[in-house]
């Protein structure tokens, strides 16, 4: 339960990105700001996500003690990185005769560039905790690591996403 739920907020996060990639790539590259390339290729992305979340591992789990006697909070983290999403979106596209025409490769990675610039500059003061032990992603707020138990130092971030393109991470608690 927790690994879908964990799968929904990803979904929503790079749905969200995407968009925003496709609408900028659009307004500044296509002639007359094409409605039809735009929502041809945010269709593609949607099903793009959906198949990519589909077969996305659980790249970590845990329990901790819920808040009442007896309750328990399971957590799931999954991960999928930009480079993926763009990757697999751009091959959906240049398998399009008709958006193929107006679709530059090179030109797409800058604008998604410039998005994920804009990302990572509103990530950085939310990045989760690391946990030295288990290099497990944290919430901000918590003292220990919901994976493994061990303290937590609130100057380690996990900065795992920020070495890729784009990686999406989350962790839901069931």
């Amino acid at each position: 339960m927790a690994a879908n739920a964990a799968r929904t907020q990803l979904a929503a996060q790079v749905s969200a990105t995407v968009k925003s990639v496709v609408d900028n790539y659009t307004s500044e590259y296509i002639t007359g700001a094409d409605s039809e390339f735009n929502q041809r290729t945010q269709e593609i992305a949607r099903t793009v996500v959906n198949q990519l979340l589909v077969g996305t591992p659980v790249t970590c789990e845990g329990t901790m003690p819920g808040s009442t006697p007896g309750n328990t909070i399971c957590f799931a983290c999954v991960e999928l990185t930009g480079k993926t999403v763009m990757d697999a979106i751009a091959n959906q596209i240049s398998n399009d005769e008709k958006l193929r025409t107006d679709f530059e490769y090179e030109k797409f990675k800058k604008v998604l560039e410039e998005e994920r610039q804009k990302v990572l500059e509103k990530k950085r003061a939310t990045l989760p905790l690391a946990c030295p032990k288990c290099d497990g992603p944290n919430k901000r707020s918590d003292e220990v690591c919901v994976f493994c138990g061990t303290k937590l130092d609130k100057n380690i971030v996990y900065e795992k996403d920020l070495n890729d393109y784009l990686s999406y991470y989350t962790v839901a608690p069931s």
